[in-house]
């Protein structure tokens, strides 16, 4: 099964069995991952001569990216996350992860691409955060390892309130001791949980919405 939609950036989905995506009102396509499955993904940069169609890249949903920047870091298509910061252990990053991906070698970077992400800027108090904070659902497009940190592009699919988030810490494996989370800090950090399945099971909308 086929199914093309227009974003920021053009991304053609061949799905597996597992990932249904449902018609919604309007232009809307709703994601609902039901069993950690693979979406086949086809992204193309507009303007970007390199960046022309070829074998689709496949993501997967075992495990997910969490970014957590500061706002001065943080643009509509960008994070940048300072190395000490990027799948290391100071980062609160799992050992196995910081030796398999922590290089950033191009077979590592090729696989922390097919890993869903979450792009969120800083709670703005512990654990908790303002209503009309917004965090993202998206993917990694690009990303360069430079002298201040690994600037890191993403393809935004879906937005929400972060404090969604919050509200589920436990269940995206963020939650931490005294009202702490993983939120409240800059880092970049990789979770072996079903990102999709969880937001979908807490009735957080995952939506990819095309221009209208």
């Amino acid at each position: 099964m086929n199914t093309e939609i227009q974003l920021s950036q053009t991304i053609s989905r061949d799905l597996v069995p597992q990932t249904v995506f449902k018609h919604l009102a309007g232009n809307g396509l709703q994601l609902a991952n039901q069993a950690g499955g693979i979406i086949n993904l086809t992204v193309v940069i507009p303007g970007d001569a390199s960046a022309t169609p070829s074998s689709p890249m496949q993501l997967s949903d075992e495990y997910y990216n969490l970014f957590v920047v500061h706002e001065d870091y943080y643009d509509d298509s960008s994070v940048l996350v300072p190395k000490d910061r990027a799948l290391t252990q100071f980062g609160d990053a799992a050992a196995e992860f910081v030796d398999k991906y922590g290089s950033f070698t191009p077979e590592a970077i090729a696989v922390l691409k097919t890993y869903p992400c979450i792009f969120a800027n800083e709670n703005h108090q512990y654990g908790k955060t303002d209503d009309d904070h917004m965090a993202y659902l998206g993917i990694i497009t690009r990303l360069r390892v430079q002298d201040t940190g690994i600037k890191v592009y993403f393809q935004k699919l879906s937005e929400f309130p972060q404090q969604r988030l919050n509200d589920i810490a436990y269940e995206l494996g963020i939650k931490k001791p005294k009202g702490f989370n993983d939120l409240n800090r800059t880092h970049w950090l990789l979770k072996q949980i079903p990102l999709i399945e969880e937001l979908d099971r807490a009735g957080i909308p995952v939506q990819f919405n095309q221009p209208s």
